[in-house]
């Protein structure tokens, strides 16, 4: 049996290892916490670059020290959809999703990239949870609306574009947004209103052109092109602007003048699909049926669940 000058000492040992293992505890957790920051900081600097592959790689070494940040997850898959690389995005915002059930924006940005998928009805499942989540999260409701609008249900799209402006009176997508629905709905002036409004909260390209589209629908080509002209005014690289005075060329028979601006916007965003259908609809009215068949194909190799391309090129295929 022990004195009790041993049971002294021996307790004394075990209060100094204690005291030792915490010290070592809350060394290895701060070292952890500012090595993340490190990381972190050196990503969002990547990111701000539009290096995306440097950010990434900075976003993985954080996370090798704290795996149960979603934030992390979530910034990382952003990343990774400025790459185009949509699927590896989705893991990470399934990850994020994961390590905090409460997390909405994994969902939110996970409904983004699936939409550059075409997977519009999956986008909207994952906008739901995350409105289930957050219910004052206007970008979920915005979003949800871009996808109902790709899907041609458009009195569903505006309801939620309404959503997103109740919450965010500021939210210029969520007008633009139902100003392209209701454009759809042939309620030009209505359109137009929105329009202006997403134009004054900001002045985009898109909005622009999307105005310019509402006023070619209803016949007022000057004015379109005057909008176009704004648009590209903000941006001389925006390629649908180029390819809108492309379509209203071919509206007014200017085809040479419509080759000229349909071929710029290609080079400028080979990568988007509406740009060859536009082109191949000037093709069209030029009677050169094998030109306007290459671009539908290009079209759907781009977007295979563009209906409208489908049906043009089936059409033409049986001409023979």
């Amino acid at each position: 049996m022990k004195s009790k000058k041993e049971l002294v000492i021996l307790a004394t040992c075990l209060f100094v290892i204690a005291i030792i293992v915490a010290s070592s505890t809350v060394y290895l957790v701060r070292k952890s916490n500012l090595d993340t920051d490190s990381y972190l900081k050196k990503a969002q600097v990547a990111m701000s670059g539009k290096k995306y592959e440097n950010a990434i790689l900075y976003y993985d070494q954080a996370i090798i020290y704290n795996k149960e940040n979603s934030d992390l997850y979530n910034s990382k898959g952003q990343a990774l959809s400025k790459l185009e690389r949509y699927d590896e995005a989705i893991e990470c915002f399934d990850k994020a999703s994961e390590v905090n059930t409460k997390d909405y924006k994994g969902y939110e940005f996970k409904g983004q990239a699936l939409i550059k998928l075409y997977k519009q009805e999956d986008a909207i499942e994952s906008f739901d949870k995350a409105i289930a989540l957050n219910s004052r999260d206007n970008l979920s409701y915005t979003y949800k609306g871009i996808a109902l609008y790709d899907l041609k249900r458009f009195d569903e799209a505006i309801i939620c574009f309404d959503e997103a402006i109740k919450i965010s009176a500021k939210d210029s997508e969520a007008y633009n947004g139902k100003g392209r629905s209701l454009k759809e709905l042939s309620k030009y002036e209505d359109s137009l209103t929105c329009l202006d409004e997403a134009i004054k909260i900001s002045e985009k390209p898109e909005y622009y052109c999307n105005k310019a589209e509402t006023l070619f629908a209803m016949g007022k080509y000057v004015e379109a092109k005057d909008c176009l002209e704004k648009a590209i005014g903000i941006d001389s690289k925006y390629a649908e602007a180029y390819s809108d005075e492309g379509v209203i060329s071919t509206k007014l028979k200017k085809f040479d003048e419509a080759l000229l601006n349909l071929n710029k916007a290609i080079d400028m965003d080979s990568k988007n699909y509406i740009l060859y259908f536009n082109r191949s609809q000037c093709f069209l009215y030029m009677e050169k049926i094998e030109d306007s068949k290459k671009d539908l194909t290009k079209c759907l190799e781009l977007n295979p669940n563009f209906k409208e391309a489908q049906i043009e090129l089936n059409q033409l295929n049986q001409y023979k």
